[in-house]
């Protein structure tokens, strides 16, 4: 049955992208990508509008009709080969992706703290949290973007499953996949695919199931960027760019650099700069309305510490408080590993890029002017960026002192990295006109494909044998599904006693877990006598679980 939901889901999708063609005067590509970020924004404001069911029903059902219009249109017309290779090449992407998500848990504990949650919650209480019952406060300010979207497909099945999410975050992906298919060379676009495949997963791993947002940032950075260097139409990427600045924060910053970019490169057109400032007032109104909520219910982010004052004292290098974090930093940036699998560091990227950039100057098939301003953009504002990630090391994670090792850099460097090289790579390959790319038969070809796979199904394995279970997670929900089937209450709420540290690796699971029930940690006498639920650790860290 979940199957059938999420292939009407898909077909839903598919007619909202033939709507956008006929609006947009696109292809289907773009059509989709058009209709996730769509879909996806329309959802955000009806959450910040209270009226989230009623915007899910208009969309799921007028994304159905345009399906049948859709269906109407390529029986009455034969000759639209084009349509019909794009729909399959993104059922196709829908299936693998489905595929690969099936029977796999939460991997982390991020996604129990937030971004599994969020998706959760949007579907449970039909509303964005106006507390911190089941989100710690300083992640309330997290822009729900993703969420948002998963609401349509859990609204559409009437239910809401791991897997289902994990689909739903996967046809935003497919959607930043599909504006390098295609139909006119269809070898050359499944070596293209392919390729998108293999760096993405050597990147940020199985990305078809993860519920962390930084591939998808990367993806549609990617696929925006790309569009502009391809000169698409600037209203074509309208939706994508406001989209990306609600996918995550950062995304805001990448948004700016998008249209930084679509200003440079057509700085001759008066009418696209326009439309440029445009873009801009809505994706700066989009995020004075999401702070504005945030205020309103005096949520305060995690990051607050930064301050022109705390970040020009971090960045002083002769303050010896942050030295420490200064040469790890520096070593991080160019050592790091790019990637889990083969652990090449930056520093051999950044001669590959130089050197790759420095080559494609002398290719003929190049539009030499649009790839050069888009290669300065990126390398601007990849500078940019560190600063920032160093801001967050140094201030934030208290980096050198109460931490002494830097966190996270390769995820949170890829999201702009991963789209800077890959635009490269793509543009590169795009202008070589070379034989071997146009036939599958052809030996460099075939190897692409393979690789691609071989990375899918090993990614899938590992996947199936690695996710979060400390303190035996899903054996604790069993048990307590037994208990709570002795209560005669559905409105229950679980006191939690002395668990083991850190407290939060088992709250925050079984708030997801059990939603809209309560757990309850800290806890004072008055809500352990109302609790009707206990679950205590002994001291020999044997688990009591009583019934009230």
């Amino acid at each position: 049955m979940v199957l059938l939901f999420c292939t009407l889901f898909c077909f839903i999708l598919i007619g909202w992208g033939y709507f956008f063609t006929r609006l947009l005067n696109c292809n289907l590509s773009v059509g989709l990508l058009n209709a996730s970020s769509f879909s996806g924004l329309v959802m955000f404001y009806s959450f910040l509008g209270v009226v989230p069911q009623l915007a899910s029903m208009i969309l799921l059902g007028c994304g159905a009709l345009l399906f049948t219009l859709y269906l109407r249109y390529l029986l009455k017309n034969s000759q639209h080969k084009q349509f019909i290779l794009t729909t399959l090449a993104y059922l196709i992407l829908c299936g693998l992706c489905f595929s690969i998500a099936y029977g796999l848990k939460f991997r982390s504990i991020d996604d129990y703290s937030y971004w599994g949650t969020i998706s959760k919650y949007l579907f449970v209480f039909h509303a964005l949290p106006d507390n911190a019952n089941y989100i710690n406060p300083s992640f309330l300010t997290y822009i729900p973007g993703m969420a948002s979207f998963h609401y349509l497909l859990y609204t559409l099945a009437h239910q809401y499953s791991q897997l289902l999410g994990y689909f739903a975050q996967g046809l935003i992906l497919i959607s930043a996949m599909m504006v390098f298919f295609e139909p006119k060379t269809l070898a050359r676009s499944i070596v293209r695919l392919s390729l998108w495949l293999i760096l993405f997963t050597l990147a940020y791993g199985t990305i078809f199931a993860r519920m962390e947002v930084d591939a998808y940032v990367a993806a549609y950075l990617l696929a925006i960027t790309w569009l502009i260097y391809k000169k698409e139409h600037p209203v074509s990427i309208v939706l994508p760019i406001l989209f990306l600045s609600i996918i995550k924060e950062i995304g805001l910053a990448f948004s700016l650099l998008s249209l930084v970019l679509l200003a440079l490169v057509e700085s001759h057109n008066r009418k696209i700069l326009l439309h440029c400032l445009g873009i801009l007032i809505a994706v700066l109104l989009t995020k004075f309305l999401w702070k504005f909520h945030v205020n309103s219910y005096d949520f305060h982010s995690f990051s607050q510490g930064i301050s022109l004052k705390t970040a020009a004292a971090a960045l002083n290098p002769f303050n010896s408080d942050y030295h420490q974090v200064q040469q790890l930093y520096v070593k991080e940036i160019l050592f790091a590993s790019f990637d889990y699998l083969i652990k090449i560091p930056y520093l051999f990227l950044y001669l590959f890029i130089a050197g790759l950039w420095h080559r494609s100057l002398k290719s003929e098939g190049i539009d030499k002017v649009r790839l050069n301003r888009t290669m300065i953009v990126f390398t601007l504002f990849a500078v940019l960026y560190l600063l920032m990630l160093y801001c967050l090391q140094a201030i934030v994670f208290a980096v050198g002192h109460e931490n002494k090792e830097i966190l996270g850099f390769h995820r949170y460097f890829n999201m702009l990295f991963l789209p800077w090289l890959c635009l490269l790579i793509f543009a590169v390959v795009d202008a070589a006109k070379l034989a071997v790319w146009d036939s599958l038969s052809k030996p460099a070809s075939l190897m692409v494909v393979v690789v691609a796979v071989a990375l899918l199904v090993g990614g899938k394995i590992e996947r199936v044998r690695k996710f979060y279970q400390p303190h035996q997670l899903y054996e604790l929900q069993a048990l307590i599904e037994a208990q709570v089937k002795q209560i005669n209450n559905n409105n229950w709420s679980i006191c939690v006693i002395n668990p083991p540290e850190p407290a939060y690796q088992v709250t925050m699971p079984l708030s997801f877990f059990f939603m809209p029930n309560r757990i309850l940690y800290p806890i004072d006498n008055k809500e352990l006598a109302n609790c009707e639920l206990k679950l205590e650790w002994a001291k020999d860290d044997k688990l009591v679980v009583l019934t009230h």
